[in-house]
Parts: C-alpha cells; structure tokens; sequence
C-alpha cells in the first residue's frame, strides 16, 4: 500500500499542475485577444483608407500610388512617392546610426570601469527620452545651420533630415543593445580569451555575434522610429511637392510629416481626411511588408534555426553516403547527385589546402632565423596588445559622437532655457504670461498630464507586455508557426509610427471615453500610447528571458517546479534588468511622444488637472510643439519645457538604476523626494517643492557618498558599539 505521504504528495503535484494548465490556458487566451485586437485595428485603418477610393470618384487609385505630386488645394492627393523617400531617407539613417550605437553599447558594456558604466546608461537613456519637437528644434537650428555652412546649400536639405533622425534613434539602439550585450554567456567570452583571442576580437567575433539578435531587435525599433517620425521631419525639412528625392542636397517629403501637418487642419469626412486615411493605410502596409521581410532574415540567423538546418544537412549528407555505399551512385537523385558531387569537390579541396599549408610551413620553417622562436611569444603579446589598443581607440572614438550629442542638445536646452525657467512658470496651472499677443501657458498642467499619462500607460503595458512574454518565452514552443506569427505581430507593431496610433486612438478610444456616459478622454491617449510602448517592452523583456541559461529553468523543474511556479521564483528575477531597462524606455517614449496627442487632442492647453481629466490636452512635449508652430516662436519657453524634461528622465533613470543595482533604500528615498516635490508644485508650494528637491539631491548624491564613507571607515558601527557599550555601562 502506497504511504499517506506519498498520496499527498501525489495530490499536490496534481493540484499543481492543474494551476499551471489553466494558467497556460489563460495565458494563451489573453495572447489570442491580444492578436486579435492588433488585426481588427489595422483592418478597420486599412478598410477606411481603402473605402476612400469608392466614396469619392475624383480619388484615384492609380494617381494616389504611382503620381509625383501631392497638394491638396489642387486635389492632387499623390502619396506613393512620399512612402519611397520615407524608407530612403530611413534607410540612411541607419547606415549612420547602427555602427555608432552598437559600438557605443559594446564601449559601455565592456570597456569602461564599472563605476562609470551607470551614469553612461543614464545618459543614454536621458538621450532616448529626449522629445523629437527637441531634437527637431536642435536640427531645425543647428544641423541646418552647419549642413548649410559646409555645402552652401539653403537649410531644410534631405541630408539635415538623415542627421537628425540618426541622431534621434541612435539612443534607442543603444540602450537595447546594451541589454542584449550583457545577456551574453560569459563562459563564451571567457573560453575565447583562454584559446588566445584578443578582448576586442572576442568582442566582436563573440560577443557581438552572440547578441545579434537582441541587436536586431534594437535596429527594428530604431527604424520603426526613423520610418514613423513626423514631428522633427516637420521642423526641419523643407518639404517638396514633388518626388521621390534621392538627392541629399534637394528638398523632401515624408510621408508622416505631411499627414502630422494636415490631419488636425482637416474637416472631417473630407476628401482630404479620407486621403489621410489612406496615407496611413499605405504606410502600414509598406511597414508590414518591411517588417515580414527583417522578420524572414531574423529566423534565418537565429542559432537554433542554423542548427538545426545544419543537423539536417549532416543527416542528409550521411544518407547520401550510405546510399552510394550499399548500392552505387547510379542510384543517387540528381539532387542527391549533386550534393554528393559537391562534398567530394570539397573533401579533395581541403586535402590540397592541407598539403600546400605543410608545405609553406615547412619552408617557412627552414627560411626563419632560430632566433625568431625565441621572441615568438613576445612578439605575439605586442601584436595582440596593440590590436586591442587600436580596437579599444575605434570604439571609444565611436562611442563618443554619443556623448557629444548629448553635450550638444543639453547646452542648446540650457543656454536661455534656465533664464525663464521659474518655480512660478512650473506652478501656474492656467496662462503664465502673454508676448506679443500670444499665450504661454504654465507648465503645472503639462507636467500633470504627463505624469498621469506614464502611470495609467506603464501599468497597462507593462501588465500585458509581461503577461505575453512569459506566454511566447515559456508556454509556446520556438520556431512554431503560431510563434513566428506572434513575434511578426509584435514587429509590426513596433514598426507603426506613433502618428498611425494616433489616429487609431482618435477612431478606438475617443469615442469609448468620451460620449455621453463617460468623460474621461485622458484615458484616450493614456490607452494609445500604451499600445505605442508595449513592443518595446515586450521584445525587450522576451530577450531578458532568452538570454537566461536553460540549465536554471531545466533545475527548476527538475526539483518539482511547475512553468509557472519555475517563471516566478526563478526566471522573473534574473531577467528584472531587462524589464527595468524596458520600463525606462517606455517612459522616455511615453514623455517624448507628441504626435499621439496632437493627432487626439490638437494643440488644446487645459488650465486645470480637472478640465485635463475630462478632455485631455497638451502634455509637456505636445505644449513645445504648439510653441514651435506659432508665427514668433518662443525660443525660451522651448527650451526651458526641455531642460525640465531632462530633469524628469534622469530621476527616472536614477529610480531605475538603483533597482537594478539593489539600492532599494535609495530608491525608496528619491521616490518620496518626486512625490513631495511634484505635490509642491501642483499645489503652487515653493517651501514644500525645496524640500522635495533637498531629498532627491540626498538620496542621488550624498546618501550613496556617505555609504562609500561608511564603507571605508565604518562610522555606523563604531556608533554602534559607543552606543551599546554606554547603554551597558548605565
């Protein structure tokens, strides 16, 4: 008879697993809906863009694609060519952007000392989150200015607009990349050095290698960026009727900047919002056509696909030689034929080779002076020593153009951004000012709005994006169809400009939040943008679980863990890095995105946090566009709005960091210092406002020096002891 012990342990596991079933189920259900609700989305943006043709007989199709001039008051509606300078000018971009941003991460992760390597992050994540009504401003200024002083061309040129986008998503590449740089197995790493490689060949031979996906994960978000950026594009080129252009020194149009420009001007039900439609249309359909093919090169050199066709070749190979071995090579296909001509070719191939190296070698041998053995290894230490230098010196060179863009832009903010840049203009939740007729509204409202929007979209995005990862990472089995389609779902998604998500808000979301029972329209772009961040968070975190070792979560379950329980307590954690980095992403878009709001909103300033919660509004990086667009452009206000998104990122970055490093008392400490300063300036407090500032600059600056101090000279436990050594003593 089986003992009581036994029966309920029996009885557990079953229970157990019983849990783990329904959560997979569950799991899979919520994917499903999720799949479902991204293919009804772009069904209805495709359909409406598509019924366009048929409403209106003077739209036609034809025209719309293949023409080369677009001007609405003409009713010359041509996109086609806006879609072909919109990759082109994408295309560049990256051209610029990978090589810097890679070596930029590979810089950060393995060369410079560990001390340093935060704030390196942080600034990268500072550049990240940096809005693109800033850096078209910064392009808009100062690329212009230079391509124009360089060429003698006049500014707006395409060449101005490639610097400006490489510049923009070069961070983007850079802060994922390092995620997936430091996901690497060390044991490679370390074996290559061990077999006599250089550091900086097993970087690039190894480590870059090992992490080519996570890194192609990075170049698809930063060309879905490039692809949809319109607000910069629209600062800084100087747009062009015709096209398409393929001269870096003529003028342009991208497809997204022309429909930024016109989609808030337009009546609705017009010939020219349906036009929009189909623009939008358009250009989902070439970013899935994109996206199907770099999703194509993405299984093709992803490891276990290569291994596995490499298995089947060799499996092949061996049935073609058992073959002709039992019978002969009459009885071989002409396939088969083929491949067994093919490996003999080779096999006598590497014969000859073998024998013309020993023979070189032999008369090398005999031709080198005996003295040479003797500094052989010398001479090989030197060489290696001085190819690392130079490798070191390439991509230290490299990853400075980084740094300096952020000197750059941040000296741009600061010189006149810090002259109006008050606790009153951040305070005032109505109209701060007015100059030259025009209103400068303050920033208390903006910043709420903000704020609002990162809490309601983060904890969306997050929550769902999680929930997925774990359901694609650990209860999907890889090189699936189902899988495949789920990973090319989510590339689409990170390749839809925020613009189309947008416009998708305005169609989905306003009319659920704002109608005659519900008047909560924030939730509009809140919900919007939330699908905006959620790729982001979910190829990152999905990188985060691959890069675990299998061995952990084959432990795991050995010792009687189910898939769920094994998620928790073991892969959750290690893979938290990674969720970080993605959370602080998804804020920095979240902060810098202006073209969700204004396609929802307009460029409305509400005087209230009330009147924002009802209707919606401008966010911080929405109040610098509108000010960009007014005849006399505040140059002050632009800038000083920047300075304090800075300021936002990089006390987020900080919260994130010390997360990431354990800080959790840091952590706690600079969290309450935001929430008493933010309470400060909502409630127009300046004394409550120093306060919180004194606390952040606590927990950023002195508590972590006086946590070195106390390190080196044990202050506190020397109290200690005084302490309880004169309670004794009492």
């Amino acid at each position: 008879m089986k003992s009581k012990e036994t029966i309920i342990r029996k009885r557990i596991q079953t229970k157990k697993v019983k849990r783990d079933q329904l959560t997979k189920n569950a799991l899979i259900t919520i994917t499903s809906l999720f799949i479902v609700f991204i293919i009804s989305f772009i069904f209805i943006l495709i359909s409406k863009g598509i019924s366009a043709f048929f409403v209106f007989d003077n739209f036609s199709l034809m025209n719309f694609l293949f023409g080369n001039y677009y001007n609405p008051s003409s009713l010359a509606f041509s996109s086609g060519f806006m879609i072909i300078n919109t990759l082109w000018i994408s295309f560049l971009s990256l051209l610029i952007a990978v090589p810097v941003s890679v070596l930029t991460a590979l810089f950060i992760v393995k060369i410079i000392p560990k001390a340093f390597k935060s704030t390196f992050v942080i600034v990268i994540s500072i550049l990240a989150a940096i809005p693109s009504v800033i850096y078209g401003a910064f392009g808009m200024f100062i690329i212009n200015g230079i391509i124009s002083a360089i060429f003698n061309v006049p500014p707006g040129v395409a060449i101005s607009v490639v610097v400006t986008l490489s510049f923009m998503i070069m961070p983007t590449i850079t802060i994922l990349s390092i995620s997936s740089l430091e996901g690497v197995d060390r044991k490679l790493q370390e074996s290559s050095i061990a077999l006599g490689a250089t550091k900086i060949q097993t970087s690039i031979h190894i480590t870059l290698r090992s992490a080519s996906k996570g890194i192609l994960v990075a170049i698809l978000l930063g060309l879905g960026r490039a692809i949809g950026e319109a607000t910069a594009v629209s600062m800084v080129a100087s747009q062009s009727s015709y096209g398409p252009t393929f001269s870096l020194f003529g003028f342009t149009t991208l497809i997204t900047a022309t429909m930024l420009q016109g989609f808030q001007e337009v009546a609705s039900g017009s010939l020219e919002q349906s036009s929009m439609f189909a623009m939008a249309s358009l250009l989902l359909v070439t970013i899935l056509i994109v996206f199907s093919g770099m999703k194509i090169l993405e299984i093709k050199i992803d490891l276990e696909n290569r291994s596995k066709k490499a298995y089947k070749k060799i499996k092949q190979k061996k049935f073609i030689k058992k073959k002709v071995e039992e019978q002969s090579v009459k009885a071989l296909t002409k396939k088969e034929f083929k491949e067994f001509s093919k490996e003999i070719l080779y096999e006598r191939r590497l014969i000859e080779e073998k024998e013309h190296w020993e023979l070189s070698h032999e008369i090398a041998t005999i031709k080198l002076h005996n003295s040479y053995y003797g500094n052989k290894n010398k001479r090989a230490t030197k060489f290696k020593n001085k190819r690392t230098l130079l490798g070191n010196l390439f991509i230290v060179s490299f990853s400075m153009i980084g740094i300096l863009i952020l000197l750059s832009i941040v000296s741009f903010l600061f010189f006149g951004g810090f002259k109006v840049l008050n606790f009153k203009y951040l305070s005032t939740s109505g109209i701060f000012t007015i100059i030259d007729g025009q209103q400068v509204y303050g920033l208390a409202t903006p910043l709420f709005g903000t704020l609002l929007t990162i809490i309601i979209a983060l904890t969306l995005s997050l929550s769902i994006g999680l929930l997925i990862a774990i359901t694609t990472s650990i209860y999907i089995k890889k090189n699936t169809k189902f899988s495949y389609f789920i990973s090319l779902m989510v590339q689409v998604l990170t390749g839809i400009p925020s613009l189309i998500y947008g416009i998708i808000g305005t169609i989905i979301f306003v009319p659920l939040f704002s109608n005659n029972f519900i008047h909560l329209n924030s939730f509009s772009a809140a919900f919007t943008i939330s699908l905006f961040v959620l790729p982001t968070i979910l190829k990152t975190t999905q990188e985060g679980f691959d890069s675990i070792p299998s061995s952990q979560k084959d432990a795991s379950l050995a010792l009687g863990g189910t898939n769920w329980i094994t998620t928790k307590k073991v892969l959750l954690k290690q893979a938290l890095p990674s969720i970080i980095s993605s959370a602080v992403v998804a804020i920095g878009m979240i902060i810098a995105d202006s073209a969700i709001f204004i396609t929802i909103y307009g460029s409305i300033s509400q005087s209230s946090a009330s009147e924002w919660i009802k209707s919606g509004g401008t966010t911080l990086a929405s109040e610098i566009y509108k000010l960009t667009r007014q005849e006399v452009i505040l140059w002050e206000y632009v800038k000083a709005i920047g300075i304090v998104i800075v300021f936002l990122i990089l006390l987020f970055s900080t919260i994130a960091n010390f997360i990431k490093t354990t800080k959790y008392t840091e952590a706690i400490i600079l969290f309450v210092g935001i929430i008493i300063m933010f309470f400060g300036i909502f409630e127009a407090i300046f004394s409550i406002f120093i306060i919180g500032i004194v606390i952040v600059i606590f927990a950023i600056i002195f508590l972590n020096l006086f946590k070195r101090i106390d390190q080196k000279f044990n202050i506190i436990e020397k109290i200690k002891i005084r302490y309880f050594s004169y309670m004794g003593g009492i």
